[in-house]
């Protein structure tokens, strides 16, 4: 019963704050920034400084420092090389960028209905 109060605590202040910041009375802004996608060009130009630092990641998790991932079932620690760990820069930049796509455009590209 406890932790079913100490839930909807968490869960009111939680919801408390979102409204607080969305009528800007902290003085914390929700982010509104467009999709790259729908951005100009000025601002896509601007987002793709992300892929710029790719080569250097990959340059310091390759030799310096190790990214990794642990398996639940052995708990081992398999690190990532080459083209995986690009591909995964290449991902979390493209986040970066805020390149993601809505549902509908999802299922328009893989013929779904």
């Amino acid at each position: 019963m406890e932790s079913v109060n100490l839930f909807i605590f968490y869960m009111f202040h939680v919801f408390l704050m979102y409204y607080l910041m969305k009528l800007g009375v902290l003085g914390l802004e929700i982010s509104r920034e467009k999709r790259y996608q729908e951005s100009n060009w000025v601002v896509k130009l601007s987002r793709r400084r992300h892929y710029l630092y790719i080569p250097f990641k990959w340059v310091y998790y390759q030799y310096f420092s190790k990214l990794g991932a642990t398996d639940d079932t052995t708990g081992e620690v398999e690190y990532l090389k080459n083209r995986l760990l690009y591909r995964i820069l290449i991902g979390e930049a493209q986040g970066d960028m805020k390149w993601y796509h809505t549902t509908e455009e999802v299922k328009e590209n893989f013929k779904i209905k």
